[in-house]
């Protein structure tokens, strides 16, 4: 095997992939979905859907943001900080918190949660 067959740790050997109706199929499910949430969601619980949806859009890109959608980045981990009580930090694992503390903060969240 020379250099250039080698298998790596980033190269998968194998996979499976969904073809183009496949995807679709997917695609609308998922729709529907984000469909049934706007509904059933009470409204901040529906802000927190909203803003965790649109970080994970905004970082599975992979592209950079203008200073302006980077201050709209972080004004949302804040808000959904404010709202859950939920640790977070950009420059920090665990939001600067210990292993057990952050694990603690996240199931004390949990527990003060109320639907509003």
């Amino acid at each position: 095997m020379s250099n250039n067959d080698e298998v790596t740790e980033t190269q998968p050997i194998a996979g499976v992939f969904l073809g183009k109706e496949e995807q679709e199929r997917l695609n609308s499910f998922l729709e529907i979905i984000d469909l049934f949430l706007s509904h059933a969601l009470p409204p901040k619980l529906k802000e927190v859907y909203d803003i965790a949806h649109s970080l994970e859009g905004r970082v599975a890109g992979g592209f950079g943001w203008t200073p302006g959608g980077y201050i709209d980045f972080l004004n949302d981990c804040a808000r959904v900080e404010e709202i859950t009580g939920l640790p977070f930090s950009i420059d920090k694992d665990w939001a600067g918190l210990s292993w057990e503390d952050w694990n603690d903060a996240v199931d004390a969240s949990l527990k003060n949660w109320k639907y509003q």
